[in-house]
């Protein structure tokens, strides 16, 4: 029997159960997965001392930084055998702090003009020398040379346990040749900057870190990178001598990359040890501080060093991709940065490119140096670099950040710079449900999706299959293609052809139709859907203007159910609908640039409103005329600053200049500027409309609803004139209902001619309306928000009574609309039915090279006989604005009149001559016209639908023919004879070519379209001289040899408008965009900083003992010829630190043994006689102390006392502000301030701060820094001197050291002779030993 696997163990089978563990060390796997991630095996303390490290710390310019590296290096636990600074070329204290700190001969001055790496070549040098001198005067054997290289900027400062951190993760790997920290932010040392360095395939400085990332411990695993920074970086010595070094070309930024890369490719690993901190304020990266080793901007010679890097270093059979790759993202990131505004930043981008790409030479050697060490194949690395989507994923955040104004980053919540800690135990976080549901409870949702509801019910018919046809509207192509064709297009086939300009809203809806894949669905999105998107624009803008929730929703949704909206679906009145949904947001934009009267808003909100105007224009072209009257009005009342003004000439000029070449036909036909998007017919406006109709917003028409409903809202708006609050935003709603209305009246009153329209109609003012209706909504929703309050104040009269009423009427006027529009449809005359006319065998031949068209007749109910001209199975978008006008078809009309009147005189040749192939009667047809037809000569009857009759010419017919030469007399010869063959020519939509046969001289090529200049022609090459035929016809006079044909319209330039018109709009949508926002002087790659928790341009300085405290710069201020918005101004420079006397010659730098790194920061002797006298304290700093200490020179200990041993230190005053007589008073009596306590000194430092007040918070604060924090070490142990940290000794010694200050508020030092001498006497015991 089988064993129990429950029971296996306890039976004492040797089968062991599935429930027993075989214990630790089993399954490797099981152990990595189930074991508790422990901390790494601890490394032998000796291990340590086989390592012998140089460091060499960088400074350029940087005493705003150095004192705290400084700082942080002699709170070491493990220091460095020997310390080297290198200084290039700072104009600043930087070198006078090094020198008095460190002693000359361990600092090197080099030249403005080197980069990093020959710094660090010349800090390694020196310490060659250091070392040397320690072992006397032989010569330096391999065994002896400095085996690790460590390298600090002067901005970058480690933490306490960032070198032994190092050196341990050496000790683990033996193998590894360059060892990199984990660096953060420089003030709070909370937000991650780097862990480790990769690039992506453009050459994209890549962290791995999302936006902002705080550090919680997510990355804190020992890894394999491509490169670490040059901050905190360790790299061994026979490393660095093999590889070279820094490149040389690479003198700032991307230097750390490229020798990562270099070090991997040689087989040496590059590892990342997060255990090791280093704070990082990036100066040079975010530009807080000019470059001294190169001339050019940082931008500039980060990209052009990047794309050196990348180039040089790409594997050899990826080169040619990776290059093609760099000049099209080159020219890419150029073109983004002049989208964004940016152009010096494109110019640069530019440069960089050329700059690498034009010296072919200097890549080649690059290459060839790197050959030589290289040892690993590239796959070998391939780990080391991102995912492929890497930079597709950079590319959307930034065009997001752009879009939005702001970076996009993931994953994490940056709602403030101070968040406070919450136990995740006792709070879950808030999830999505929440979140959802606050979404869908909110009031614009809400009523969005009752005005969906409503819309849906409404127009239930208008959905489903087929096309919007009907009223206004002619049906719209399915494929968005169809619609650019026409707009693009120079000729237009509609009727017998025109080379009319193309309405500019046909490229809205082609826009609209590209989006959603669908002309068609394009219309139906604009014309049903302009209800609830309406109702939501209008919400958008009225909860700028009233905070009552429920006022917000009363006037979006009576703006939606207005009735020009009902009305405008109705009717088919594409135009007024779009216009509808897009005034609001207008609205908004002027509103923002205006702002004010005085204060103008930005400028690109200008732009912004003009593409808005323009697009509201392409439809309604009214619209402008009124914004041109009310611009008038605001520039001449209210808004007459020359900003408000040139922001309103903006708004004006966009329209014309980006509607162009529709502008010329406006000017050549101003009727147009009374019409709108699509066919104004009969019957779809009242001629006989009342004045006071458009006062209560009912345009009248099919639709339109009762004219009573609009009653209750003016008489809102008439009591929200005597509210004596807000006047000027009652009086502007009130100009805009005036001139809507006078505007609305006018139209009503014109009578408007289309250009298809023989007969003038009325002019429907259905935009007129809306705007009166949101004039009138605005007022009354400001005039009714707190009436209730107002209301139960007042005591009881007629005033009650009657705000009742009219509340009730304007309260009740969306429901009554909706509920009227639901019982009456949305549809009549509109319809959804099928667009083709024609049968679909007749619509087929129309798309052959004959091109034929197709002759619909039909008798009107007042008797009259009209046709239309088709050359596809029916009319189609645009095809009202495009086709020739009525007086064009006098031939025509001639020639139908004699087919119809059965008078005789014409046959099918007439119509032949057209390109008419058919005759077309639709149901139901007049019996009596289809006899006539019949007796016509040269018509067939053929197959037609049911109730339809359908007749064909009897001869071959073509747009494009060849017409037989005119008699002696002039007359011109019938399209064919009896005997003679129709030869026609092959033709598209516009253009035709063939090759003709040999013929009689004199003989003529027609094309059935209507002459214009420009047509043109070529026979075998040679042009063609153009002639007409029966006097409408564009006919070419033909040779009689054979040959081939071409036939080409070239006339109205209109391809070249079009390509202004799109550098116009894509001018237009750059100015409203928002710029591409950085820091002054900041490289691509630079970490974004949060600006609440870090700011690398106000580091933490100590402030030197006894210091008088110095007036600081009030926030905001602009110091004399500094351009807006610049940086603020820095704190006053303090005076600067007189040069220290000169050592002796044989004066030898710091080494261990020898005066402590601390004795040499407070530039004093190794030892002391216990009765030595204290040091003075430094003098004061500002404009009188500089003088002072010009007249009467201090010892340099004097002025670097700040880095003694402190009880108490004095921050920055409270700013002053600035101004031209704020800086004069604020240096003579500088206010007193409150001392601070030393982060490195005074033991109860740890302690957390009293929150000051809100109003006595300093601008510039900065948060509190402690070297030891990240070291593991206990907050309630007591903190050493600087000397004591960096000598290992962490006993604290506060009781020697007690604080004091005198009655001028100077601190001083530990007092008595004894504590002076017991701490000498400490010194030389350790000395000793």
């Amino acid at each position: 029997m089988a064993p129990d696997p429950l029971t296996a163990i306890d039976n004492g089978s040797t089968t062991p159960s599935v429930y027993s563990d075989p214990g630790i060390g089993a399954d490797a796997a099981l152990d990595a997965f189930a074991g508790d991630i422990g901390e790494p095996e601890p490394v032998d303390p000796t291990a340590l001392l086989t390592h012998d490290v140089t460091a060499v710390i960088v400074a350029h310019d940087g005493s705003r930084f150095i004192h705290r590296t400084l700082e942080a290096v002699a709170a070491l636990r493990r220091m460095p055998e020997r310390i080297v600074a290198v200084d290039t070329g700072s104009r600043d204290e930087t070198e006078q702090i090094l020198t008095s700190t460190l002693g000359a001969p361990s600092v090197v001055s080099m030249p403005r003009s080197t980069g990093f790496g020959a710094a660090v070549a010349a800090g390694v040098a020196a310490g060659d020398d250091m070392a040397q001198a320690m072992r006397g005067s032989g010569g330096l054997r391999q065994s002896d040379r400095t085996h690790w290289i460590w390298l600090l900027h002067d901005d970058s400062a480690p933490a306490p346990d960032a070198l032994s951190r190092l050196l341990e993760a050496a000790v683990r790997r033996p193998d590894a040749g360059i060892i990199g920290p984990k660096v953060l932010d420089w003030r709070e040392g909370r937000q991650l900057l780097e862990i480790g360095l990769t690039v992506t395939g453009g050459g994209r400085r890549h962290t791995g870190l999302d936006r902002r990332e705080y550090d919680q411990g997510q990355h804190d695993t020992s890894k394999n990178v491509l490169a670490v920074g040059s901050a905190g970086m360790l790299i061994r010595r026979d490393v660095w001598d093999e590889l070279g070094g820094f490149d040389p070309r690479l003198t700032i930024f991307r230097d750390d990359l490229d020798l990562g890369w270099r070090a991997n490719e040689a087989g040496y690993p590059v590892v990342v040890c997060p255990d090791a901190v280093v704070y990082h304020a990036e100066a040079a990266a975010h530009g807080r501080r000019r470059l001294g080793a190169t001339r050019d901007r940082p931008h500039l010679a980060d990209r052009r060093n990047a794309i050196y890097v990348l180039l040089a270093n790409t594997p050899a059979r990826s080169l040619l991709f990776v290059l093609l790759r760099v000049v099209f993202m080159g020219l890419g990131r150029s073109l983004t940065f002049l989208v964004g505004k940016q152009p010096a930043l494109a110019f640069e981008e530019l440069v960089a490119l050329l700059s690498v790409v034009g010296r072919p030479d200097v890549l080649i050697r690059a290459r060839a140096r790197r050959r030589r060490t290289r040892r690993k194949a590239p796959s070998q690395l391939r780990s080391l670099f991102p995912p492929r989507g890497q930079q597709l994923r950079h590319a959307g955040e930034n065009v997001f950040g752009m879009i939005t104004g702001s970076g996009s980053g993931a994953g994490h919540d940056v709602s403030g710079g101070r968040r406070a800690a919450t136990s995740g135990d006792d709070e879950e976080p808030a999830g999505d449900d929440g979140r959802i549901l606050r979404f869908l409870l909110h009031p614009a949702v809400l009523m969005t999706a009752a005005l969906i509801v409503v819309t849906l019910v409404t127009a239930r018919g208008l959905i489903g299959s087929g096309r919007l046809f009907g009223g206004a509207l002619l049906p719209a192509p399915a494929a968005a293609g169809d619609l650019w064709a026409v707009y693009t297009e120079s000729w237009h086939g509609a009727g017998l052809g025109s080379p009319s300009a193309t309405p500019p809203y046909l490229g809205v809806v082609a826009l609209v139709g590209t989006l959603v894949r669908n002309a068609s669905l394009a219309v139906d999105l604009l014309l049903i859907g302009s209800v609830p998107l309406s109702g939501l624009t209008m919400y958008l803008l009225v909860r700028r203007i009233v905070q009552t929730k429920l006022l917000r929703v009363w006037v979006a949704t009576t703006y939606a159910l207005l009735p020009a909206v009902t009305g405008a679906i109705a009717a088919g009145r594409l135009g007024t609908a779009v216009a509808t949904v897009l005034t609001p947001l207008l609205v908004l934009a002027v509103m923002r640039t205006l702002g004010t009267p005085g204060r103008s808003g930005p400028g690109r909100a200008a732009w912004s409103a003009g593409l808005l105007l323009a697009v509201i224009s392409a439809f309604v072209p009214l619209a402008w005329l009124i914004a041109l009257v009310l611009a008038i009005v605001a520039g001449a009342t209210v808004f007459r600053d020359r900003r408000s003004l040139l922001r309103l000439g903006v708004l004006l000029a966009v329209t014309p200049v980006v509607l162009i070449p529709w502008t010329g036909s406006l000017i050549t036909r101003p009727m147009l500027l009374v019409t709108e998007a699509g066919v104004a017919g009969p019957g779809l406006s009242d001629p006989e409309l009342a004045p006071w109709s458009v006062l209560l917003q009912n345009p009248g028409g099919p639709g339109s609803g009762p004219v009573w409903l609009g009653a209750g809202i003016v008489a809102a708006a008439w009591i929200s004139l005597f509210r004596p609050v807000r006047r000027l935003v009652i009086a502007t709603a009130w100009v805009v209902v005036g001139v809507a209305l006078v505007a609305g009246i006018v139209l009503s009153r014109i009578a408007v001619s289309g250009p298809t329209l023989e007969t003038p109609v009325a002019g429907w003012p259905g935009y007129a309306t809306v705007l009166v209706a949101g004039g009138l909504l605005i007022a009354a929703a400001i005039g009714g928000e707190g009436a209730r309050e107002r209301l139960s104040r007042a005591s009881f009269g007629w005033r009650q009574p009657l705000a009742v009423i009219i509340a009730g009427a304007a309260a009740l006027a969306p429901i009554i609309g909706a509920g009227w529009w639901v019982a009456r449809g949305a549809g009549d005359p509109i319809e959804r039915r099928d667009p083709g006319i024609l049968p679909a065998y007749v619509a087929d031949e129309a798309d052959r090279p004959e091109r034929v068209r197709t002759l619909v007749v039909n008798r009107a109910d007042d008797g009259r006989i009209t046709y239309a001209l088709l050359r596809e199975s029916g009319p189609r978008l645009g095809d009202a604005e495009t086709s020739p006008p009525p007086e064009e078809y006098g031939p025509l009309d001639d020639v139908v009149a004699d087919v119809v009147s059965g008078r005789g005189g014409a046959d099918g040749a007439r119509l032949a001559e057209f390109a008419v192939r058919y005759v077309y009667l639709p149901r139901p047809y007049d019996p009596d016209l289809a006899d006539t037809l019949d007796t016509v000569p040269g018509l067939v009857r053929s197959s037609a639908p049911e109730g339809a009759a359908i007749w064909q010419i009897d001869q071959p017919v073509a747009r494009v023919w060849i017409a037989a030469p005119p008699a002696e007399d002039g007359e011109l010869a019938p399209m064919a004879d009896e005997n003679t063959e129709v030869v026609t020519v092959p033709s598209g939509e516009v253009n035709a070519g063939g090759s003709v046969p040999e013929g009689p001289e004199g003989r003529q090529v027609v094309l059935s379209e209507l002459a214009d200049p420009g047509w043109t022609a070529r026979f075998n090459g040679a042009e063609l001289e153009p002639t007409t035929y029966g006097g409408w016809a564009q006919a070419f006079t033909l040779p009689p040899q054979a040959g081939e044909l071409t036939v080409e319209y070239e006339g109205n330039r209109r391809a070249f408008w079009l390509w202004f018109q799109l550098g116009a709009v894509v001018v237009a949508v750059v100015l409203a965009l928002p710029g591409i926002r950085r820091e002054r002087g900041a490289v691509d790659d630079a970490a974004d900083l949060d600006p609440e928790d870090s700011s690398p341009q106000l580091p933490l300085a100590p402030v030197p003992a006894g210091a008088e405290p110095q007036p600081v710069a009030a926030r905001g201020g602009r110091r004399k010829g500094s351009r807006r918005g610049a940086e603020p101004s820095p704190s006053p420079r303090p005076a600067p630190t007189p040069q220290p006397e000169p050592e002796p010659a044989d004066a030898a730098a710091w080494v261990p043994g020898e005066r402590s790194l601390g004795e040499r920061l407070r530039g004093r002797p190794a030892s002391k006689p216990a009765g030595a006298p204290q040091d003075e304290p430094a003098p004061a700093r500002g404009r009188g102390a500089r003088k002072r200490a010009a007249r009467e020179p201090e010892p340099s200990a004097e002025a670097t006392a700040f880095l003694e041993s402190m009880p108490e230190a004095v921050s920055a005053p409270d700013p002053a502000p600035r101004g031209r007589g704020g800086r004069k008073r604020a240096a003579p009596e500088p206010e007193p301030v409150a001392p601070e306590a030393d982060p490195l000194t005074d033991p109860a430092f740890g302690e957390p701060p009293a929150a000051p007040p809100a109003a006595e918070q300093e601008p510039h604060a900065v948060g509190n820094w402690d070297p030891f924090a990240r070291a593991g070490v206990d907050d309630d142990a007591p903190r050493g001197s600087i000397t004591d940290a960096y000598q290992g000794r962490r006993a604290g010694r506060a009781a020697d050291e007690a604080p004091g200050a005198d009655a001028g508020g100077r601190t001083r030092r530990a007092p008595g002779k004894r504590a002076a001498g017991k701490r000498a006497k400490g010194r030389r015991q350790e000395d000793d030993k």
